[in-house]
Parts: C-alpha cells; structure tokens; sequence
C-alpha cells in the first residue's frame, strides 16, 4: 500500500538519500521528508518509489509469493546461443545461465533464484 511505501521511506531515509542524491540527507523529521518527495519531479518521483518498493518487497518474499499465487502466468521461450541467452528481462546473462545449470542439478540456492527472477525494479518472473 502507498502508507506501506511511505513508512518504509522514511524509516530508510539514510538508503533513500544516498541511492537518489536529489533527496535531502539532512531530512530529519517526517514532514521534511515528505516535503522532500514532494518536490521531486513526477519521473524522478516515479524511479524513488519503484526502487523503495522493490527495497520494500525484498524484505517480504512472501508478497511475491502471494502474487504468485493469484497471477495469470503467459509462457515465453528463452534461446540460448553462444552462452547469451535472448530475453529482454534477463539482467545479468552469466549469473542467469549460471544459475539454470546449477538448477538443473537441484541447487537449492539457484531453484529460489529462479522460483522469484527480478529484472532489476520492474518485475518479477517464475521460471
């Protein structure tokens, strides 16, 4: 929820400032912060509040689970050639076919990797 995302902003203030320079360090009380987040503009508001989110979710897996649970999945394919693998979510190609081998031979830190795939801030993916 947005009082969910805010709260969490302003707990993580240290975090907030120093991954979005335009945000005030010195911000110390709820209303300068707030008025901070205000005044950014509605793209770089936008990158703040995806990023928290996505801070926000890393500390509750069972969120995404949850989604999980309800979502409608649609099946892609993934090629692989010459070690690249050819998805517009994949991030990191090595770390992703590194971690489908070891998958494939039932590592279980690899099967949670792949079971909640994150393409940096904007999604998740079961695969």
């Amino acid at each position: 929820s947005l009082k969910q995302l805010l709260e969490w902003q302003f707990a993580h203030w240290d975090l907030l400032s120093a991954q979005f320079p335009a945000l005030p360090a010195g911000a110390a009380s709820r209303s300068e912060r707030a008025m901070a987040l205000e005044k950014l503009n509605l793209p770089l508001r936008s990158q703040v509040d995806d990023w928290a989110r996505f801070q926000l979710i890393d500390n509750h897996p069972e969120w995404v689970e949850e989604a999980f649970q309800t979502a409608r999945f649609a099946q892609q394919t993934l090629s692989f050639s010459a070690g690249r693998v050819d998805a517009h979510y994949v991030r990191d190609p090595e770390e992703f076919e590194q971690m489908l081998e070891l998958a494939s031979l039932g590592e279980e830190k690899a099967l949670q990797y792949l079971s909640s795939y994150k393409d940096g801030n904007s999604a998740f993916y079961r695969i």
